[in-house]
C-alpha cells in the first residue's frame, strides 16, 4: 500500500512539474550526445550539441557582446555525484542561431579550450541555453552527460633545447577510439605546465611503427601508415605550427624519412594524383595486330556484317503455317 501510495505522490509531482513549467522554455529543447568512449587528455573534447524548435514561431537565439546564448556546466565526478564545477579559462560567444518552427540545429562544440578539463578522470557536462522573450531573459538547462579524460599511450618521445634555448618535449601518443587507433601529436613544456599541441593525426594501422625525427632547429617530422599503401606525412614547429602536410603512396618501396644538412625530406612514395592517373593509362584498351604487331586500323577493329539470303515468301508461309498447326496440336495435347 506504501508502495502504490508513494507511485501515485510522484505522479502527481510530476504532473505538477510539466503543469507549471514555463511556455517558453517548453517550447526549446537542448540536448548533448558524449562523441566517443573517452578523451585523450589535452586533445579536443568535442561533444554533440542539438536544439530543437517545438514552438511553432520561428525562434533566433541571440548573443550579445558580453554573453553568449549558449554557455557550459562541467563538474568534476560521474552522474552519481558530480563534483566542483570546473572554472571557465576563456570566454567564447556562440554564432547566432536562427531555427524555423520544428527545425532542429546539430553541432560539435570543443570543451578543451574553454574549459579547464585538465585532470583524468570523470567529468559531468550540461548545456545551458539563453532564450529571450517581452517578459525577459531565461535559461533553458540540458540533462547531464558523463565524460571521461584519459591518458594516451606513450609510442615516441624526444627533448629538444635547454639553455638558451626554450625546452621542448615531442610525444607520439596512441589512442583507441572505437573500433579504430588514432595517433596524436603533443608538444609541451612539463616544468612549465604548458602545452603548444595535442593534435589527432589519424587513424594509425596496427602493427605499424611510425618515423618520428627532429632537426636541429626543432622542426618535428612524423611519417606513418594511415591505411592500406597509403602515408601521412607532417612537419610542425617547435610552436606547433603545420609546416607541411603531404600524403604518399606506396608503389614498391615505402616512403621514408631521411635526414640531411636542410633537416629530414621525405623520399619515396608518389602523391594519390599520380597513382590514379597511371591506373587510368594503363586501362585503355590497346588494339595490336596478332602477326605484324602493328596497330590494325579502324576497317580491321570493327566487326564483319554477316547476311543471309531470305527464303521465297511463298515458302516462308508455308513454314509458318506449318508452325502454326503444330503448336495447337501442342495445345490440344496438354489440354487434354
Amino acid at each position: 500500500m506504501a508502495e502504490m501510495l508513494g507511485k501515485v505522490f510522484r505522479a502527481l509531482v510530476f504532473l505538477w512539474v510539466v503543469g507549471s513549467a514555463d511556455p517558453l522554455l517548453a517550447q526549446v529543447a537542448v540536448r548533448l550526445a558524449v562523441l566517443q568512449k573517452g578523451y585523450l587528455r589535452w586533445a579536443p573534447t568535442h561533444i554533440g550539441v542539438e536544439v530543437v524548435n517545438l514552438s511553432g514561431e520561428p525562434l533566433l537565439l541571440h548573443s550579445t557582446e558580453s554573453k553568449s546564448w549558449l554557455r557550459f556546466l562541467v563538474r568534476r565526478g560521474n552522474l552519481s555525484s558530480p563534483g566542483v564545477l570546473v572554472r571557465q579559462v576563456q570566454p567564447f560567444l556562440q554564432p547566432d542561431l536562427a531555427l524555423e518552427p520544428g527545425e532542429i540545429a546539430r553541432f560539435r562544440f570543443d570543451l578543451t579550450p574553454f574549459y579547464s578539463i585538465r585532470e583524468l578522470g570523470a567529468y559531468v557536462v550540461q548545456a545551458v541555453v539563453s532564450v529571450s522573450d517581452v517578459e525577459g531573459e531565461k535559461e533553458l538547462v540540458s540533462e547531464p552527460v558523463e565524460i571521461s579524460v584519459v591518458p594516451g599511450r606513450v609510442i615516441w618521445s624526444a627533448d629538444f633545447g635547454g639553455g638558451t634555448i626554450a625546452r621542448r618535449c615531442y610525444s607520439l601518443l596512441r589512442h583507441v577510439v572505437g573500433a579504430e587507433e588514432l595517433l596524436y601529436a603533443l608538444i609541451e613544456v612539463p616544468e612549465e605546465g604548458l602545452v603548444y599541441m595535442c593534435r589527432p593525426l589519424g587513424r594509425l594501422s596496427l602493427g605499424r611503427v611510425p618515423q618520428s625525427a627532429v632537426d636541429a632547429l626543432g622542426n618535428w617530422s612524423i611519417l606513418f601508415r594511415s591505411g592500406p599503401r597509403q602515408f601521412d606525412y607532417f612537419e610542425f614547429s617547435p610552436n606547433a605550427e603545420l609546416l607541411r602536410y603531404e600524403r604518399r603512396m606506396q608503389v614498391e618501396e615505402p616512403p621514408r624519412l631521411v635526414g640531411g644538412p636542410g633537416g629530414y625530406t621525405l623520399v619515396g612514395g608518389v602523391q594519390p594524383s599520380q597513382i590514379r592517373q597511371e591506373t587510368l593509362k594503363s586501362t585503355q584498351p590497346q588494339f595490336i595486330g596478332a602477326e605484324t604487331g602493328e596497330k590494325p586500323t579502324l576497317q580491321q577493329q570493327l566487326p564483319t556484317a554477316q547476311f543471309t539470303e531470305r527464303a521465297p515468301r511463298q515458302k516462308r508461309q508455308q513454314k509458318e503455317q506449318q508452325d502454326e498447326s503444330a503448336s495447337a496440336v501442342q495445345v490440344k495435347r496438354y489440354r487434354s
